[in-house]
């Protein structure tokens, strides 16, 4: 294996710190889209005529989206696991 160099691997880490924080941050606009969607979809279920049928009875049903197939997933795993946990 090859050596690296000082600068060889610092280049590396920060690439792979701006990976991690493109990671972040598309995590959490997503959080933030999936809440704005639940809660338009509430305010659509309130103002549903009584006696129809909600449009929306599962607010979450698909919301929802799960990525673990994508094969750069288990590289990240660790990095979208603790994100995931964080409230933006």
């Amino acid at each position: 294996m090859p050596y690296k160099s000082c600068e060889e691997e610092e280049l590396e880490d920060i690439k792979e710190r701006e990976n991690i924080d493109l990671i972040t941050g598309l995590l959490s606009y997503t959080k933030s889209l999936e809440e704005m969607v639940i809660e338009l979809r509430s305010k659509i279920n309130a103002l549903t005529p009584s006696g129809e049928q909600l449009p929306f009875p599962d607010l979450h049903g698909d919301v929802y989206e799960v990525f673990d197939h994508y094969p750069s997933y288990e590289r990240y795993r660790e990095c979208i696991e603790i994100a995931s946990t964080f409230s933006f």
